[in-house]
């Protein structure tokens, strides 16, 4: 006897049912949940209308627009502060003495020519400054110093000019000179024919030196020596109708007035109004013994006195 084993041959379908209705449920909550979020984006979005949208790219706009006035003003501003003429005011600067040798006009134009050489020196950010010092030293030899103030509150640069202390007018064959103090020649008086009518001693170079404006032909001290020894003279009231310098030899040779004889003097010295000190007693002690010397009275040695 043959047994069959019994099939289960109930249909699946209701399970395939049961599953798509799952996924249609599931579906048709995603679709919702979807519409929702739709719903509530669109619910977002039209909480601010079209209107106030474009109101707020206005304001955007115009807060940009006064910052940029804002920053146009400032550079505006610093322009104007730092802006620099090319038009100078030439300054003389006060010292004991006072004396330009040239009009003040012609420094100005020297100034100003260089100032519009570059366009730097439009801004006194940049301006060279030093260059134009330099510049109308070199320039002009009579000047002990220059220095450019550039004013707050101006855009015009003023340079300050400083006239170099006259010492003594040179005299040799290539004419007649200003020598300062500091022993440089500061001008010739072919160049500035005011310089002849200057009440500064006259004294005569052999020859030696090589007369060239803005040149040391002494050195400082040897001008502070002659201008020491003169001034100690006239205040014992002694007058020197001449005088004459040989470099190479350090000697300044004086002529006194109403007098032939010739005063030599050492200009390496240091001490002139020791050197005045000995000619005078000297002078004075001759005088008592009615010796006149015919040729010369030496003071050159410190405390000793020669004559001829």
């Amino acid at each position: 006897m043959m047994f069959k084993t019994k099939t289960n041959n109930r249909p699946r379908q209701r399970r395939s049912s049961n599953i798509l209705d799952n996924k249609t449920e599931n579906s048709s909550d995603i679709q919702v949940s979807q519409e929702r979020r739709s719903s509530i984006r669109q619910t977002k979005v039209d909480k601010y209308p079209k209107q106030n949208r474009a109101s707020n790219a206005i304001s955007a706009f115009l807060s940009r627009f006064v910052v940029l006035i804002i920053i146009i003003a400032i550079l505006f501003g610093l322009y104007s502060l730092t802006r620099l003429d090319s038009v100078s005011d030439i300054k003389p600067v006060a010292n004991d003495y006072q004396l330009l040798l040239r009009d003040t006009a012609i420094y100005k134009k020297s100034a100003d020519q260089f100032l519009q050489d570059s366009m730097f020196n439009s801004n006194k950010l940049t301006v060279d400054s030093s260059g134009l010092s330099q510049n109308l030293l070199r320039k002009y030899p009579e000047l002990a110093a220059v220095y450019v103030d550039l004013p707050l509150g101006s855009s015009k640069p003023v340079v300050n000019v400083e006239a170099a202390k006259p010492s003594f007018m040179l005299v040799n064959k290539n004419g007649l000179f200003v020598v300062g103090s500091n022993g440089k020649l500061l001008a010739s008086a072919d160049e500035i024919p005011t310089a002849r009518s200057m009440k500064l001693p006259r004294i005569k170079d052999n020859g030696i030196v090589d007369a060239e404006l803005g040149k040391q032909i002494l050195s400082s001290k040897n001008a502070h020596f002659i201008d020491s020894a003169y001034k100690i003279l006239e205040a014992k009231g002694i007058k020197v109708a001449g005088a004459e310098i040989t470099p190479t030899a350090s000697e300044l040779d004086l002529n006194l007035a109403n007098t032939t004889f010739v005063i030599k003097m050492n200009l390496q010295s240091d001490t002139p109004k020791e050197q005045v000190g000995t000619l005078l007693a000297t002078i004075k002690q001759l005088q008592k013994s009615n010796v006149v010397p015919a040729k010369y009275i030496d003071v050159r040695v410190p405390g000793r006195a020669y004559y001829q």
